[in-house]
């Protein structure tokens, strides 16, 4: 069966829907798109996308060759002010 076909298929059995069923077939649709391109969360439990973190990753590369990137020291400087915070 083509995606024509199915997609034809699916406007017909929505038309005829009951609300069960209405709401079943929601709930799929919106975990698929959810889950489409949530890969992890935050420690605030705020969706990470895949999206979001490619352009993120993108973003440093392009700092890093334009001479925009931190030296360890600064990291481990910043590291021991955020584990200073879980104390």
């Amino acid at each position: 069966m083509s995606s024509t076909q199915i997609k034809e298929l699916l406007k017909k059995r929505i038309e005829d829907a009951d609300d069960r069923l209405l709401k079943m077939m929601h709930a799929f649709v919106e975990a698929y798109h959810e889950s489409d391109d949530t890969y992890a969360y935050d420690m605030q439990g705020n969706p990470i996308s895949i999206a979001q973190t490619k352009k993120e990753m993108k973003e440093g590369l392009e700092q890093a060759k334009n001479g925009k990137s931190s030296t360890l020291e600064d990291i481990k400087k910043k590291s021991e002010q955020w584990l200073k915070r879980t104390k």
